[in-house]
C-alpha cells in the first residue's frame, strides 16, 4: 500500500502493478470511528483508495505497524499516526492486511462485526476500519 496525507488526513492507497492510483472506492473514518463508503463510476481497475482516516488532530507522522516476522509493517493493516494531541491513534483496516501478532484480537473482532452485518444487512457488510483506543 502507499500512504499519502496532510494534516487532516491520512489516505491508504492499494498500489497496482501499472504504477498508477485511482480513487475509486474508500472507505473513511471520522474522528469518532464513524465509517463512510464512497463510490466512484471511473473506476478503471488501476488502484483505489482503501481508507480515509480523519485523526482528532493535526496529523505530524504515520507509519503502518508490524511485527517479528513482518518488522516494516508491509502485509500489516494496523495504522499508527501521530498528531499534536499526545495520545497515539491506531487503525484497524483489514483491506490492507492483517493485524499484526501482538494485535490479533482484531481479527477476531473484525469476523464478528462481519457477521453481525451479514446478518442484519441480508449479505452486505464487512467492517473495514476499526478504530482503537
Amino acid at each position: 500500500c502507499v500512504l499519502s496525507s496532510d494534516e487532516k488526513l491520512v489516505k491508504v492507497w492499494k498500489y497496482k502493478s501499472t504504477g498508477d492510483l485511482v480513487n475509486y472506492s474508500g472507505v473513511s473514518a471520522d474522528r469518532f470511528g464513524a465509517l463512510s463508503t464512497k463510490s466512484d463510476e471511473t473506476n478503471n481497475g488501476l488502484g483505489a483508495v482503501v481508507a480515509n482516516v480523519e485523526g482528532s488532530g493535526k496529523f505530524s507522522n504515520f507509519i503502518m505497524a508490524g511485527d517479528e516476522k513482518d518488522p516494516m509493517g508491509n502485509s500489516s493493516g494496523v495504522l499508527m499516526c501521530t498528531t499534536d494531541n499526545p495520545k497515539l491513534e491506531c487503525y484497524y483496516i483489514p483491506k490492507v492486511g492483517l493485524a499484526p501478532k501482538w494485535c490479533s484480537f482484531l481479527e477476531n473482532i473484525t469476523e464478528e462485526l462481519e457477521e453481525r452485518d451479514l446478518k442484519r444487512d441480508g449479505g452486505f457488510g464487512g467492517s473495514d476500519l476499526v478504530k482503537d483506543g
